[in-house]
C-alpha cells in the first residue's frame, strides 16, 4: 500500500546549529528514536516554536495528529508500530536506564544551558544562531530579555541558585557517573541501543560536538569513554 502524506512520520525540529546535528539534545533524541524505529521519517525545521501545542520541540506530525514532547513520542512510537526499544532489559535494568535519562534530562539539561546562555564568550554565537531572523538593530534588546526570562527558569527550578564553579562541578559529577556506568561497552545498557542511548548520545553530542567552548566540554572530553562513546553513537544512528 502507498505511504499517503498523512501517514508519513514529520519530525519537527529546530535548525541544525552550535555545530550539531541539532542544537536541542531533545530534537536529537527524538530523531535518534526514529532511526530506531526503523519507520521512514522526513524533518521540517522550525525557527519558532511558540506555535507548538506546548510552546516547544520537536513534535511528531502523524495522521493528523500533533505529538509534543520527545517522551511521549517515544510513547506514541511504541504503540502505535508496537516497537519496545528497551527490548531485552530486566525491569532492573529499564530503571537504572530510566534514572539515567532523568539525569540527563532533569539535571544535566541545565547545566548545557547555562554553558550556552550564560556563558559570556558564548552568548553571541547563540543568539546570532538561534535570533538571527530578529533584525540586527532590535536584537540585543529582544534577546536580553529572553536570556534574562530564560534564566529565571532556571533559578526556579533551583540549579540556577548556584555559583558558575558550582554548576560545572555537578555537571562533572553527573559526566562522572555517566562516565563510570557506560564503561568499555558498546551500548549504554550492553550490546545493543536501546532509549538510554538515544538520550544520552543527544547530551553527550551536544556537549562535545558544539562549537561553543566551556568547563562542560572539557569535563567530558576528559572521559575518553565518553568521546568515543559519542562518535561511536552518531555513526550508529546517522553513519
Amino acid at each position: 500500500m502507498a505511504t499517503t502524506r498523512d501517514d508519513t512520520l514529520t519530525l519537527v525540529q529546530f535548525a541544525p546549529a552550535l555545530g550539531v546535528r541539532n542544537a536541542s539534545p531533545f530534537c536529537l533524541k527524538t530523531e535518534a528514536l526514529l532511526v530506531s524505529s526503523g519507520q521512514p521519517y522526513v524533518t521540517e525545521n522550525w525557527a519558532d516554536p511558540r506555535k507548538a501545542p506546548k510552546g516547544k520541540l520537536p513534535l511528531l506530525r502523524h495522521r493528523g495528529q500533533l505529538i509534543a514532547d520527545s517522551t511521549f513520542i517515544r510513547r506514541y512510537l511504541e504503540s502505535t508500530f508496537a516497537i519496545d526499544f528497551d527490548e531485552g532489559l530486566s525491569e532492573a535494568e529499564r530503571g537504572v536506564a530510566d534514572a539515567f535519562v532523568k539525569l540527563c534530562e532533569e539535571h544535566l539539561y541545565f547545566i548545557l544551558f547555562y554553558a550556552r546562555w550564560m556563558e559570556e564568550a558564548n552568548w553571541p554565537v547563540l543568539r546570532d544562531a538561534y535570533f538571527g531572523a530578529i533584525p540586527a538593530l532590535l536584537r540585543p534588546l529582544i534577546t536580553t530579555q529572553i536570556r534574562k526570562q530564560s534564566f529565571n527558569v532556571m533559578k526556579g527550578q533551583g540549579l540556577g541558585r548556584h555559583s558558575r564553579e558550582e554548576l560545572y562541578a555537578l555537571g562533572a559529577a553527573d559526566l562522572r557517573s555517566i562516565a563510570g556506568f557506560l564503561g568499555d561497552k558498546p551500548f549504554f545498557m550492553g550490546e545493543r541501543a536501546t532509549s538510554a542511548d538515544a538520550t544520552v548520545y543527544a547530551w553527550l553530542s551536544s556537549i562535545l560536538d558544539t562549537s561553543l567552548a566551556s568547563p562542560l566540554q572539557d569535563a567530558a572530553r576528559a572521559h575518553a569513554n565518553l568521546v568515543s562513546y559519542t562518535a561511536r553513537l552518531g555513526q550508529h544512528y546517522f553513519g
